[in-house]
């Protein structure tokens, strides 16, 4: 078996963890890989700016801390630094801290999708899942 063989097998294995994970924590899936890259484009074409985002993936407890992309063209298929994947996201919110205009950004997102998106205290988080 060559190497890239194996490591081929190993991230289907670590797929398969991951659906089982989210299978055995969540009850409803809001978005997918797809939903994702659109709503991240379409931050990004807002303004072409940088928003600042906190996150929580299915498989971490840990609440992280990020910047989407500033250009569309950016967004793709791995925006996280660490090998992760969209479908990995539990929910994404976007903080009122260092981001004058929010509001309007949602309401930039809630013209292009349907998108989960709840306010909180902090911000406007999009959920993945329940």
């Amino acid at each position: 078996m060559s190497k890239i063989q194996i490591q081929e097998e190993k991230l289907a294995k670590s797929y398969l963890r991951l659906d089982s994970i989210i299978a055995r924590k969540f009850s409803v899936s809001y978005m997918s890989n797809t939903k994702w890259i659109k709503l991240l484009k379409a931050v990004a074409s807002f303004e072409e700016r940088s928003y600042r985002v906190t996150y929580k993936l299915v498989n971490d407890d840990q609440v992280k801390i990020s910047h989407t992309e500033q250009f569309e063209e950016h967004v793709d298929d791995y925006w996280f630094i660490e090998p992760s994947i969209y479908k990995e996201i539990e929910w994404l919110e976007f903080t009122f801290d260092d981001n004058y205009n929010v509001p309007s950004l949602i309401e930039h997102l809630s013209v292009i999708a349907k998108f989960p998106i709840t306010q909180t205290p902090t911000g406007y988080k999009v959920l993945g899942y329940t």
